[in-house]
């Protein structure tokens, strides 16, 4: 044995790390029978783990051993400097991921077991801005250098590192034993501007008396423009994707921008352009782009499981999810919780399909009623259900043209079918807000009166969620303005923050129409119940709760609601404003208004998108997390571009 160890030693003094990949597990213990201790360096730590990390702990001896092996590795030459601390990355092989940073995950579970849940939360805050310019404007604490970026209120060299090409590093600090390098692309020139006369750096955040109820919310930076928008890069993109991608996919006339990265309210183009978003990228990102915790859920469980068998040997994650989405379910009112089933999917269309298949199989009918002006998604089950006839008219064949359309908020228009056409509606289908449809909003009493109306003639009513849910209308569902219970509710979009994930979410009793599993499901697909989304869902609400953003955003919403109906009061270009919540739309007498002043205020660092009839309507609903000073500044470049027309 001895001389067998002394062979493999010998093997890789001579051939070094190259013989690495070839050496079994076996080897490698040989290998490291004895290390002198002399030869001992010492070696880079990962950072600690985001929140919710639950390291694994490794047989004990181990640890030794494989740091043992990871030390030799990092003998190579040039890869140690001063005190031989190492600097370069290691391209690990599959017996090799186990080594150093299995150390640091037991040694991240004991520092996750003694620390607060204050210091937890602290080290989970977000960061506004970590590359390094010079040029960011107002609202900033970062002290910026070329190669590195320390942030107020972050833990020295915990977020906030730039590396020397100016590449922004993960803004949490996860082991990723899995990351190999990969080739650096061309490296960022930073953008200077001259020092203005009498600037003094303005901190990051207001003093909390000052600013927004929670501590913990991103900085949303100003517009920072440097080329015109679009700007070289993306139209160099936009011919690229023109010569791959299906014309009809992205409009490319004029070119778009293309984004680089995001976080919070915040994204920047391939430019190096930096907007204000008020989309929330399709209303998506409820806790802003690249939350740290959602973020950091997503790497932790992208190390341990990054795909299961969701509805064969399912991934624990896909529980944990389910039962904090279900326990959030409407209750009408009642202190006693509805008893409720779910189906994951990942996207809205796939949640409202499952609804539509659910109610059918519930009532025995296939007949629907729907609302003009309705958006359901657009696949086949779907839509059937969407008003639009640019979207249905293609597809019109395939169409089982089997849902009734009446006006959206007209409960005497519904009674009409209820009396002639019964028996062959099983289900009404209803967003509470109607949001592509143009942020309307309908009367009070409108829901509770289509509740009574689906109970007397044994109707099921859908309660199509996914834009307006979890806290985008300033409660957690917008079925909760009114106490209605729906029996079946479709959530989506902010429901992970970034990640695809839908969920299809009713009444036990109405779910009980689905046949038991045998080991086939009726309607399932690949990707149910990802692990990651899943993650990326459970952080998302949890920081959700935290920082009760649907509180948060009935309270904004009301102030900028309030502050463009008095700005934009007798503007000549302007029918309505309207909305509830951090959903809200600005009606403009022509589509020609809205679709020019959506271009107008990009070129002013503001992303908004429109909708309704021809696009009619200015849309806002920005990131829940995004700062009043930035939405005030949105709201007044607003005003000014409608105010000064469409042709200005």
């Amino acid at each position: 044995m001895d001389e067998r160890r002394r062979d493999v030693r010998e093997r890789h003094e001579h051939e070094g790390p190259l013989v690495e990949p070839r050496m079994g597990h076996l080897e490698i213990r040989q290998r490291d029978g004895a290390v002198p201790e002399e030869e001992e360096i010492e070696i880079d730590r990962p950072g600690p783990p985001a929140y919710g990390v639950r390291p694994a702990i490794p047989p004990e001896g181990l640890l030794d051993r494989l740091e043992a092996a990871e030390q030799r590795e990092r003998r190579e030459p040039g890869m140690e400097r001063d005190d031989g601390v190492q600097v370069g990355p290691l391209t690990r092989g599959p017996e090799r991921r186990r080594l150093v940073d299995a150390r640091s995950r037991h040694e991240a579970q004991i520092r996750l077991a003694l620390e607060s849940r204050k210091d937890r939360r602290e080290r989970g805050l977000p960061v506004s801005e970590v590359r390094s310019e010079s040029h960011i404007g107002p609202f900033t604490a970062c002290s910026h250098t070329h190669s590195e970026t320390r942030v107020r209120g972050t833990p020295s060299g915990a977020f906030g590192r730039v590396h020397p090409e100016n590449r922004p590093l993960p803004l949490f600090s996860a082991p990723s034993p899995l990351a190999v390098p990969t080739a650096p692309g061309p490296p960022r020139v930073p953008r200077e501007r001259g020092p203005r006369p009498n600037e003094d750096p303005i901190p990051m955040t207001a003093p909390r008396s000052e600013r927004d109820e929670q501590a913990d919310l991103p900085a949303t930076l100003p517009p920072s423009l440097v080329t015109p928008v679009p700007g070289p890069a993306s139209r160099a993109l936009a011919a690229r994707l023109a010569r791959v991608e299906s014309s009809n996919v992205t409009a490319l006339d004029p070119a778009p921008i293309f984004w680089d990265r995001a976080q919070g309210a915040q994204l920047w183009d391939v430019d190096g352009n930096r907007f204000v978003d008020l989309t929330a990228a399709f209303g998506v990102a409820n806790v802003g782009h690249a939350h740290p915790e959602v973020a950091g859920a997503v790497a932790s469980q992208a190390t341990t499981l990054l795909h299961g068998m969701g509805d064969v040997h399912p991934p624990r994650v896909k529980v944990e999810l389910l039962e904090k989405l279900t326990a959030l379910y409407p209750r009408g009112g009642s202190s006693e919780a509805t008893d409720v089933r779910a189906v994951l999917s990942s996207s809205g269309s796939d949640a409202v399909e499952t609804a539509i298949k659910t109610a059918m199989l519930a009532t025995g009918r296939a007949g629907l009623l729907a609302f003009e002006g309705a958006y359901h998604g657009l696949s086949f089950g779907a839509l059937d259900v969407t008003w639009r006839a640019d979207f249905r008219t293609p597809f019109r064949a395939r169409l089982p043209e089997a849902t009734r359309f009446v006006p959206y908020d007209d409960l005497d228009a519904v009674r009409r079918v209820a009396q002639t056409n019964r028996d062959e509606i099983g289900a009404v289908i209803v967003e509470p807000i109607q949001g592509r449809g143009g942020e309307r909003v309908p009367t009070d009493g409108f829901l509770r009166g289509l509740r009574e109306i689906c109970d007397e003639a044994g109707w099921l009513l859908i309660a199509d969620e996914i834009y307006t849910g979890l806290g985008r209308t300033g409660d957690v569902f917008a079925c909760d303005h009114e106490d209605v219970v729906p029996d079946l509710l479709c959530v989506g979009k902010g429901l992970a923050s970034g990640m695809p994930l839908s969920a299809c979410l009713g009444r036990a009793s109405v779910f009980e129409a689905w046949p038991r599993s045998e080991g086939e499901a009726l309607h399932t697909q690949t990707f149910l119940g990802h692990p990651a989304s899943c993650a990326a869902g459970v952080a998302s609400l949890e920081v959700s709760e935290r920082l009760d953003l649907p509180a948060r955003a009935a309270t904004v919403g009301a102030e900028v609601l309030d502050r463009l109906r008095r700005a934009l009061a007798g503007a000549d270009a302007v029918v309505e404003v309207r909305g509830r919540g951090l959903m809200i739309g600005i009606e403009c007498v022509r589509p020609e208004i809205s679709l020019a002043a959506t271009t107008r205020l990009l070129e002013r660092g503001f992303v908004l998108l429109p909708s309704g009839d021809g696009g009619r309507v200015l849309s806002l609903t920005p990131p829940l997390v995004i700062e009043r000073e930035a939405l005030h500044l949105a709201c007044d470049a607003i005003v000014e571009v409608l105010r000064e027309g469409p042709t200005a």
